[in-house]
């Protein structure tokens, strides 16, 4: 287990109604044995949904790989200084003050495992070449995390 806190790169001042479920802390503690630990950032954003979908569910943090596919305008500098990826993220997400306890013990319980998971899983060299996220939800209804994985 490592000490270092995965960094954060950007953290967005939030209403006194909103939360973020879970911290850095907690977050890199749960994902110390991850592959790409040395390669994660965090940042915390303003939920981007700002509310549930139509099932009850409130998104609440998102893996992602992100690598740029380069164009013929694309700088061989920037390429080779590794400004265009890959990079590994995760985007904690905002949530009602009055639930982010019970998130927090969601995430904790499930979402960190099904994270990890996501993380640790064999990746083809064909897989590398483009961006991928995993989005952990928070089911209202049924008091569990559920996630889902695409292509971006």
């Amino acid at each position: 287990m490592t000490d270092r806190l995965i960094p954060t790169t950007s953290k967005s001042k939030i209403s006194s109604a909103l939360a973020y479920p879970v911290g850095a802390q907690s977050i890199s503690q749960a994902l110390a044995s991850a592959p790409q630990y040395e390669q994660l950032e965090l940042m915390f954003t303003d939920n981007r949904y700002k509310v549930a979908d139509a099932l009850g569910n409130l998104p609440i943090l998102a893996g992602r790989y992100i690598k740029h596919n380069l164009g013929l305008s694309a700088s061989h500098s920037m390429d080779e200084s590794g400004s265009y990826g890959p990079k590994w993220e995760i985007q904690i997400y905002t949530v009602p003050k009055q639930l982010c306890t019970i998130i927090r013990k969601a995430v904790s319980e499930q979402g960190f495992g099904l994270l990890n998971d996501w993380l640790c899983e064999k990746r083809s060299n064909f897989w590398l070449t483009k961006s991928h996220e995993v989005l952990l939800w928070y089911s209202m209804a049924d008091d569990r995390i559920v996630s889902i994985a695409r292509d971006l």
